[in-house]
């Protein structure tokens, strides 16, 4: 559907197999503040930022909007979080 992206988040062995129980968290680009929506394509990119568990230590699912998730267009990439 336009104006959304999923994030698809699995429990159980690596790669899909039969049976195995997905939780999808849909980030709404359409909840991206203006701001950051027009900076984006000057700088190439547009990072969110969440955690993949809610509050108790379950996959977030459902739709994902501020201030669960924290958008950006930074200059350049974050280093990668240890």
């Amino acid at each position: 559907m336009p104006g959304e992206d999923t994030w698809v988040v699995g429990r159980g062995a690596p790669g899909f197999r039969v049976g195995l129980r997905l939780r999808r968290a849909k980030l709404m680009l359409d909840a991206v503040d203006p701001d950051t929506t027009a900076a984006a394509p000057r700088c190439g990119r547009l990072l969110a930022r969440l955690r993949l568990t809610d509050a108790c230590g379950r996959p977030l699912c459902a739709q994902v909007r501020p201030p669960l998730v924290e958008w950006s267009a930074p200059a350049r990439w974050p280093d990668p979080v240890a």
